[in-house]
């Protein structure tokens, strides 16, 4: 699926990822507490809060999958009436409870599961988009590439998922390809498409396979 948007000074698209909202598993070392918090709601109040800093009402906030965990659709429903910016949602790989609301609700209008449609306060994108941001392209998912749809071309990879640990993605990896975790864990705060470009803009094209510059551009 194909989406686009171009920034104006009235709305602007943002990004995060792995937000993990109220999730408090019972390890040793919990997500909140790797994060510097004390507790699991003092986590998901200053992520909540950052975004509302960061980004407007009228702005649009791409979530790149584990929105929460441990979390009921009562406690789900808050949270997205607490983000200000509205939410377009892409699948993770931990989407609880919100799931079998929407499959729910989205057998009854549509009779399938549909991607690409508004429910309620959010947009919900499937598993994979891709967007045009500015005329600039990328694809975005929860999951990082090895390859994808245009790499050899400049397309752009955004994704969250590693939390940092995938080396390739993050912003300091100049030569793995345009690439990058957007995650919470890497930059502690939603990104602005102009923020991941001056990220972008210094990372270069890694060609993997037998595609080149000259072979079937990207979408």
């Amino acid at each position: 699926m194909k989406k686009n948007f171009t920034d104006t000074d009235t709305s602007k698209l943002y990004v995060s990822g792995c937000l993990h909202l109220n999730h408090n598993p019972k390890w040793d070392t919990p997500l909140w507490k790797m994060r510097g918090y004390n507790s699991a709601d003092e986590m998901t109040d200053d992520i909540i809060d950052t975004i509302n800093i960061v980004c407007n009402k009228s702005d649009k906030l791409l979530v790149l999958g584990d929105f929460c965990l441990n979390t009921n659709l009562i406690q789900f429903n808050e949270f997205i009436k607490r983000i200000e910016p509205e939410i377009w949602m892409v699948r993770g790989n931990h989407n609880s409870p919100w799931e079998n609301a929407y499959k729910e609700w989205s057998l009854r209008e549509h009779g399938h599961y549909a991607n690409h449609v508004k429910w309620g306060e959010v947009t919900y994108l499937g598993n994979y988009v891709q967007l045009k941001w500015n005329k600039r392209s990328f694809v975005c998912n929860h999951y990082p590439f090895a390859i994808w749809d245009g790499s050899h071309n400049g397309v752009m990879s955004i994704h969250s998922h590693n939390h940092g640990s995938y080396a390739p993605s993050l912003p300091d990896s100049l030569d793995t390809g345009k690439q990058l975790d957007c995650g919470w864990d890497v930059h502690k705060k939603p990104l602005s498409f102009e923020e991941i470009m001056e990220i972008m803009n210094k990372k270069q094209i890694s060609i993997s396979d037998h595609h080149t510059s000259d072979v079937n551009g990207g979408f």
